[in-house]
């Protein structure tokens, strides 16, 4: 009897699961749990289960004969980029934890992290829908100017053709999942991050102040505007830095250029975090619940958090 084929996914996580499985706690199941915090009305504060947190339902579908050709953006992810996590991220949240040396990032493992980095950043729906639109607004004012052009050399036929032709509503997001996927400019963009100074904290507060994350969890600010403006900051901005939590414990931050000078004796060092540090986590968890495209995620240590919002609401 032939093996049935595995239906295409459906629920396309905008954020990896195994990302978020450092920020949870297994349950009975082996199935990690966390809190979610909803930035609409319509999300209920919860604690659910990683798998049903972080998706949009055919986000990176496109169009295709074949389910195949339909997830292929979605199979990229899974296969391509969401590996990454379990050698790179895990591999650093351990070291950052157990090494006994302070010096904990090589170029190659900066590398791993900043191609994690790039892929989530562009990822999102905010970059996407945006860049779609503009996709979309370009293919129309094409159509436009190929009618004109087809009308001024008298050919009415070509004309109502193109008039009456209506592109594909998958066709522009496909187009920005081409160019933002590109392996060349994505390899670029990893190695522009790699080669700047890296940053690894290690938060001894974790059960009281821990790091948290969400479903957009790249934060960038621009030292010299003073701005967390995704529109002024970029992968390529001199003056832009880059943090990621990676556990309620761990978090690494890409120094600028433009500070190149002071943040070459940090690079791919661990720093343990004091009392004195206490705003900077609180900025980064500030930070992370502003950047949340649906959802904010803490860790079940944060349950009186839950049950304090819950109390408001009822």
């Amino acid at each position: 009897m032939p093996k049935k084929k595995d239906k295409p996914t459906v629920n396309q996580h905008i954020v990896p699961q195994v990302y978020l499985n450092n920020f949870g706690t297994k349950n009975h199941k082996s199935e990690y749990q966390i809190i979610v915090l909803g930035k609409r009305k319509r999300i209920k504060n919860r604690v659910d289960v990683v798998k049903n947190v972080g998706f949009i339902k055919n986000f990176y579908t496109i169009d295709g004969e074949t389910d195949d050709e339909k997830t292929i953006w979605e199979t990229f992810y899974a296969q391509t980029v969401e590996p990454l996590y379990s050698y790179g991220v895990n591999n650093l949240i351990a070291k950052t934890i157990l090494s006994a040396k302070d010096k904990i990032m090589d170029v190659d493992e900066k590398l791993i992290l900043g191609k994690i980095i790039v892929s989530q950043w562009l990822r999102v729906p905010n970059f996407i829908n945006k860049h779609t639109a503009k996709a979309e607004h370009e293919l129309l004012r094409f159509k436009r100017k190929l009618t004109q052009d087809f009308i001024k050399a008298d050919q009415p036929r070509n004309a109502n053709a193109m008039k009456t032709w209506q592109p594909n509503p998958l066709m522009p997001k496909e187009f920005v999942l081409t160019i933002i996927n590109d392996m060349e400019r994505f390899d670029r963009f990893a190695s522009i991050l790699a080669n700047k100074a890296w940053a690894v904290y290690y938060n001894p507060y974790y059960e009281n102040m821990p790091f948290i994350t969400c479903d957009n969890p790249i934060i960038t600010y621009n030292m010299q505007s003073k701005s967390f403006n995704r529109d002024n900051n970029g992968l390529g901005r001199r003056e832009t830095t880059f943090i990621l939590p990676l556990s309620p414990q761990v978090a690494v931050q890409v120094f600028p250029e433009v500070y190149s000078d002071y943040s070459s004796s940090v690079d791919g060092k661990r720093f343990f975090l004091s009392e004195k540090d206490l705003d900077f986590i609180f900025t980064i968890n500030k930070a992370i619940y502003q950047n949340a495209n649906r959802e904010v995620y803490l860790p079940l240590s944060l349950r009186w958090v839950l049950d304090t919002l819950n109390e408001e609401v009822n």
